[in-house]
């Protein structure tokens, strides 16, 4: 069981900066502990990058950044909109970053997990309902190696290969077994089901799917779009159902009323609702009730979906970013009325690293930056200003 902090006796000020130095606090904002120091990576480079509704963070060097809509401290800071990447404390020891609607969470180098901004869903799982732009730590019972928040929840997986989740429960997607309508949850809790160990999950708006350490796929929430690819009924699961009997999945990517995942063997299978082609099988609106392959490629190897576009990366020759669905604001790299239907390339650069998907907008990372397209009316580009762009657009994250 992870320990219960009783966080309204916490300083997160405190803690926050002793946090980001390297030390631990107690749940009265006592130092627990000394870490030592990270060595740096050897060359300055933004290595991952995350997208919520209108606001992103990113990590350099592992020190982390946010910009973009702030109305609920989400970015960190006290502007309502950070216009240019923010960096958040003075630690460089952020080794993963996620973004949801209105908050965010990142993954420290010795498996601590901090969180900030909206807290209406307890989604920074500090035991409480407290919102605020300083990052506070999710007491859990051991490190992290992996994290996922994406709307009003989030989930963890521990060293020990343990599944805990915390935040908006309405749908079930925490997986607890309880009974609809659910209550938020602000402390972590462990889904109920017993014997399995995790290596990934994926959190969506009310649903969450995750990997299992023999590589079979499982899902929980909901299910009135077949999100969770096992039919149409029932509408709800608020315990893990596995998807199918596949034992080879990879990664898996969640979002409004859709799902994603690579199979081992590079194929990428899609299935729930498609809303503007967001699922890339050629028609724009349909509802995918189990797993379907999208294409014949066996070379994906990420993939990452929103609401209303996806992208993928692959082993391609052409180039290896690939997007589709609703192109609109521009964050596909061009402004069209109607969707992509299908995959298709991005540019033709070969050396994108990785790529993350706010609601109207797209940010991706390659090996000679951080670049963003899009929506761009809450500065979710970071770019200094907030007019929309239609190409990927690169992106200045200072040097901390």
């Amino acid at each position: 069981m992870a320990r219960k902090g009783r966080l309204r006796r916490f300083n997160p000020w405190c803690c926050w900066l002793l946090g980001a130095l390297g030390s631990a606090c107690s749940d009265a904002g006592v130092v627990l502990s000394a870490l030592p120091p990270e060595s740096p990576p050897a060359a300055a480079t933004v290595r991952l990058v995350a997208a919520g509704d209108d606001h992103a963070c990113a990590i350099r060097d592992g020190n982390l950044f946010c910009w973009g809509l702030n109305a609920k401290g989400q970015a960190g800071g006290s502007a309502a909109a950070q216009l240019t990447p923010n960096r958040l404390g003075v630690g460089s020891r952020w080794q993963e970053v996620a973004a949801g609607s209105g908050s965010s969470c990142a993954l420290r180098g010795d498996g601590q997990v901090w969180c900030w901004g909206d807290n209406a869903f307890g989604q920074l799982g500090t035991a409480d309902l407290i919102a605020g732009p300083l990052p506070r730590q999710v007491l859990l019972a051991k490190g992290a190696k992996s994290l996922s928040l994406k709307f009003n929840h989030a989930c963890a997986v521990l060293d020990d290969g343990s599944l805990w989740c915390w935040g908006d429960n309405f749908e079930g997607q925490l997986g607890l077994g309880d009974f609809p309508p659910g209550q938020p949850e602000p402390s972590p809790k462990q889904p109920s089901i017993a014997g399995r160990s995790w290596v990934s999950v994926a959190t969506g708006q009310g649903h969450t799917c995750a990997i299992a350490s023999d590589r079979s796929l499982w899902c929980w929430g909901r299910n009135t779009d077949s999100e969770l690819g096992i039919g149409a009924v029932p509408g709800q699961m608020r315990t893990p159902v596995q998807v199918g009997v596949a034992a080879d999945w990879v990664q898996v990517a969640a979002g409004q009323s859709s799902t994603c995942g690579i199979r081992g063997n590079g194929e990428l299978w899609c299935w729930g609702r498609s809303i503007e082609a967001g699922l890339g099988t050629g028609v724009s609106e349909e509802t995918i009730q189990f797993p379907k392959q999208i294409g014949t490629a066996a070379d994906f190897v990420r993939v990452a979906v929103n609401t209303f576009h996806s992208c993928a990366l692959r082993r391609n020759s052409e180039g290896n970013l690939w997007c589709w669905g609703r192109r609109q604001e521009g964050q596909l790299g061009e402004a069209l009325p109607t969707p992509r239907l299908v995959p298709e390339l991005f540019d033709g650069n070969l050396t994108w690293q990785s790529v993350a998907l706010g609601r109207f907008f797209t940010c991706a990372w390659r090996t000679d930056g951080l670049f963003c397209t899009g929506e761009n009316n809450q500065g979710q580009l970071g770019l200094g200003d907030t007019s929309r762009r239609q190409a990927a657009t690169l992106l200045s994250v200072p040097e901390p």
